[in-house]
């Protein structure tokens, strides 16, 4: 799928977060990629990430 795509792609860039492995989804591995490394551009805002991680804005 084109999703999968995209995090094969961003995977090369950010490879800390697996998302070569979990296609976007929070997986013990990613939240703890999250909470090392923050969130990035790339991250869904539209949900909190993690209890304690600065949640974003829908429409900033």
């Amino acid at each position: 799928t084109h999703r999968d795509e995209r995090m094969a792609y961003l995977h090369k860039s950010f490879p800390h977060y697996d998302w070569n492995k979990n296609k976007g989804y929070p997986t013990k591995a990613h939240r703890e990629a999250i909470l090392q490394y923050g969130i990035t551009i790339h991250h869904r805002r539209s949900f909190r990430q993690l209890p304690g991680v600065e949640q974003g804005t829908l429409f900033s």
